[in-house]
Formats: C-alpha cells, structure tokens, sequence
C-alpha cells in the first residue's frame, strides 16, 4: 500500500530544491530537473498545483523560475503532500468493535505526526545523510 506516490515524492523533492535556494531568489525548471532528474515537462506541472495551493510564486522572464511563496519553516511537509497527493490516511479496514479500528486511527494520528515537519528540517535529514558516508581510498 503506497501512502505516498510518485507525484507527492516528487512534489516535495523539487520543494526541498526550492528551499536550499535564497529566499525570494528563482529557481529556473532546468536547474530543479537537473538536480532531481525529473523532466522539465512534469515539474511544471506540479509547480502550477503548488504555485495554485500558494506555495510557491513564478516570476516570469529569462531570470524568472520559482520560489517559495514562504519561509521554508513555514511551509509543512504535510501540507506538500495534501496539495498533491489529497488527504493523506490509512483507510480503516476494520468493522465495529474492532481492535483494528483503534489500531488504524494510532496509525493516522503517528501518520499525521510524522508529516508535521516544516520544510526547512529537511535539511538536518541531509546532513544525517553525509554524517553517514565514509571514503576510502
């Protein structure tokens, strides 16, 4: 069961781009595409949903492109996500008086702890990430 697909995972690769460039400052599509390798064609497209959702503003013109329409820390993955996925849940399969359905609402409510994370903390998910690498020659 996919909580998340493709089009919500890129959606918030190409927010995390826009977040690491200066505020206030366009990101042109042909940059985001090169760093996330996504076509220019569907980047565009989920820029018009975010852009629509008021997430992020396009400036038009040879150095127009994208930026967020807010400070990264006030943008929230989850809100990312709902723009472009819909409501984010875990369908409940269980009946009345079932133990499940109690499991089920623990799940959403973790579900919704998780993705009420401001953009701008990504960041200390890259730095988790070169903590990890080691070189060796």
């Amino acid at each position: 069961m996919a909580l998340i697909s493709s089009k919500g995972a890129y959606g918030l690769r190409a927010m995390y781009e826009l977040s690491l460039a200066q505020e206030n400052t366009p990101v042109q599509i042909k940059h985001i595409a090169a760093k996330t390798g996504l076509s220019q064609n569907y980047l565009e497209q989920l820029l018009s949903i975010l852009r629509r959702a008021g997430l992020v503003e396009s400036i038009r013109g040879a150095h127009g492109g994208y930026h967020l329409a807010k400070p990264a820390e006030a943008i929230i993955v989850g809100e990312i996500l709902e723009v472009l996925e819909g409501e984010l849940q875990i369908l409940n399969q269980g009946g009345q008086n079932d133990p499940l359905v109690l499991f089920y609402e623990t799940c959403h409510e973790r579900l919704v702890e998780i993705f009420n994370l401001p953009l701008s903390a990504l960041q200390q998910y890259h730095e988790r990430l070169l903590g990890q690498l080691h070189y060796t020659i």
